[in-house]
This record gives C-alpha cells, sequence and structure tokens, in this order.
C-alpha cells in the first residue's frame, strides 16, 4: 500500500505534458472502454423487463448507431392473373361389374352350369331349418282377405327370404361367439406359434358352426336361383309347338350368360326350319284383333285408322218417353205378321170392374 499519499487521491498526470500521439492513444481507450461498458449495459436490460420512467432514459442507455429507422411494409405487387373454369361433362352409363375368372369359376362349381345336374341343386331342406314362426315365415293372410291373396310365387320367394334373414342372424351369433373361443385361447397360451394359431382358426370356423351355416346360406340362394331359371325356361318352352321338340330343347342347360347354351340352342333351332317353325308366335290381344279384321274388310290399316278418325261412330239413345214406344215397334217389327188357329183366352174388365173371359176362335 503506497503511504506516500495518505489521502488516498488519485495522481492524474498532466496531460499537457503528453505528446500527441499519447493523447490520442489514451483517447482511444477511454472510448473503448466506454463503448464496453454501453454493451454490457444493454445485454443486461435485454435478458429483464425493461421499465423506463421517460423517453430520455431510453435514448440515454441505446446510442444513436442502434436507433433504426423501421422500414415501410412492402406494397405487394400483383401476381398474374388466373383463370376460374367449371367443369362441363356428362358420364357414361355403366356397363357393369366384370365377373373375375376366380369367381366365375366358384360360380359354375355352386350352379353347375353347362352341367345336366344344374337343376339338382335343392334348396327346400336347408330352408325348412331356418323357418320359425313367428316373423321367419311367409306370413298369413287375414282372414277377410284371404280370398284376394292368390299370388303364390311371392309367398314362396318371401318365405326363402325369411330363412335367409333368420340364417343371417344366427351365423353372426356364432361368429361373435367363436372370436370370443379364439381371444380368450390366445390368452391361455403362453407362446403361440403360427401353426398353432391357424389350426385353432379351422378348428373354430372352418369346422364349426359358422362354417356350417355358411354352406346353408349358400345352398338355400343357389337351389332358390335355380328352381327361377326352371321356372323362366319353363315359360319360354311353353310356345314350343311339338313336344318331342320342347324335350330336346330342355335337356341343354343353362351358362353363365343365357338360359340355354346358345351355340347348341341355335344349332337346334336352325336344323328344325327356324324360330317361326319351332315357336308359336305370341301376340296380344290387341294385335290380334287387328290381324282377323284386316283381310275380312280388304283395307290397309292405315286407312283404317284414317277412316276412323275423319268418321267417329256415335249412336242415339231415345229419351225416356219414347224408349217404351220403340221398344214395342222393335218387337213387331222381329215377330213379324203371326196368326194362330189355336183358342185363346185373355181376361178384360167390363164396366162393373169385374174381370171376365174373352175368347178369341
Amino acid at each position: 500500500m503506497d503511504n506516500s499519499n495518505p489521502n488516498n487521491v488519485q495522481h492524474v498526470p498532466d496531460v499537457s505534458a503528453l505528446t500527441e500521439h499519447e493523447r490520442m492513444t489514451r483517447l482511444e481507450d477511454v472510448v473503448s472502454k466506454l463503448a464496453h461498458e454501453v454493451r454490457s449495459l444493454r445485454d443486461n436490460f435485454s435478458s429483464r423487463p425493461r421499465e423506463y420512467s421517460s423517453a430520455s432514459d431510453v435514448l440515454s442507455i441505446v446510442s444513436p448507431e442502434d436507433m433504426e429507422t423501421p422500414e415501410a411494409p412492402p406494397v405487394p405487387v400483383p401476381g398474374p392473373a388466373r383463370d376460374i373454369s367449371f367443369k362441363l361433362e356428362t358420364t357414361l352409363k355403366s356397363s357393369g361389374a366384370i365377373t373375375s375368372k376366380e369367381h366365375a369359376e366358384i360360380l359354375d362349381k355352386l350352379q353347375h352350369f353347362n352341367s345336366n345336374n344344374w337343376s339338382q341343386v335343392r334348396y327346400i331342406d336347408a330352408q325348412n331349418t331356418y323357418v320359425s314362426s313367428p316373423g321367419f315365415t311367409d306370413l298369413e293372410s287375414n282372414d277377410m282377405i284371404k280370398s284376394f291373396d292368390r299370388n303364390r310365387a311371392l309367398a314362396v320367394t318371401e318365405k326363402t327370404l325369411a330363412a335367409v334373414s333368420h340364417a343371417l342372424i344366427i351365423q353372426n351369433e356364432k361368429l361373435k361367439a367363436g372370436f370370443e373361443t379364439f381371444v380368450s385361447w390366445i390368452g391361455s397360451q403362453g407362446d403361440c406359434t403360427v401353426e398353432a394359431v391357424a389350426d385353432k382358426i379351422n378348428e373354430v370356423f372352418s369346422e364349426g358352426d359358422y362354417s356350417r351355416i355358411h354352406l346353408d346360406l349358400l345352398q338355400m340362394v343357389c337351389g332358390r336361383r335355380a328352381d327361377i331359371i326352371q321356372q323362366r325356361r319353363d315359360g319360354v318352352l311353353h310356345f314350343v309347338k311339338d313336344r318331342y321338340m320342347k324335350e330336346s330343347l330342355r335337356k341343354i342347360p343353362p351358362t353363365q350368360e343365357h338360359l340355354f347354351d346358345d351355340k347348341r340352342f341355335s344349332d337346334c333351332i336352325t336344323k328344325n326350319g327356324g324360330i317361326d317353325k319351332v315357336f308359336f308366335c305370341p301376340r296380344t290381344p290387341a294385335q290380334g284383333v287387328a290381324s282377323k279384321r284386316t283381310p275380312a274388310q280388304g283395307v290397309s290399316q292405315p286407312e283404317q285408322s284414317k277412316k276412323a278418325a275423319d268418321y267417329p261412330s256415335f249412336r242415339v239413345y231415345p229419351g225416356p218417353s219414347a224408349a217404351p214406344a220403340q221398344a214395342s215397334q222393335d218387337r213387331k217389327r222381329k215377330a213379324g205378321p203371326f196368326r194362330s188357329n189355336q183358342r185363346s183366352d185373355k181376361y178384360y174388365k167390363n164396366k162393373q170392374g169385374k174381370r171376365s173371359r174373352r175368347r178369341y176362335d
């Protein structure tokens, strides 16, 4: 400690004794220290909330170099104009889904198309398993309208659909029970291999009640379709003239596209003289009346229509007072002159009002 200065007063050197270079060096050191202190103060204030009593305090801390003039917001420049368009289009009628080759093979296996056994797919036995009342059968007509409910075909179809709906409900219950059994088995097993899981799935779903109901549904649907195909074929064969020809056509099985195998059916019809020789041509009642009247009158159909349009037919009915007289004249005209040689007796009233008999000879 320097005892030469007991008052501890800092000695300020005489600046006038320094050279110009030394004065500039000292001035630069002072300015750099002040700049360092200003930066430290600014960093300290920026790290905590600022509270200033006035604007002069801010100006005293922030140097003029740090104060920047805010830039004006950029003016948006309009871009190129974009066109707004609306679609103008139409959709064409869908031609329908195309059956895959795998599904077509499965259908041939189920319906037995292109085979003589196609009509042997039955559905009654499987249907009776799921028919129950009330609800899952054809609804019975009320007693007052039983005589009006004569469309038996609709009742048969309704009974099949009721059995199918019942089978679907039971299948849903069996599916739920099968999943519960499978999940509980998985939880009871420590380590399950892929082979063990596959065997359990086959045991629950492929060999249980679920699979049986699944096969019954296919039997009902395919058998009912075979029955409807049979009815449509019988309706067509009803118009065949010869019964032996009818049996020959009945032996042609249906395919996935036609009621009869198209090639075999066409060959059979061609060999027997064509469609007009084999089938009766069905006609509507209006066509039948027109065909009978045209040869008898000897007038073409357009001329008949024209005459009917130009000269409408009508009848004049007599009034109530003229009806009895007209009817009497018609009876006399139809009867004509008549004389009877037999004696006829008639009653008449005399002046006293008594009935007496007048005899005509």
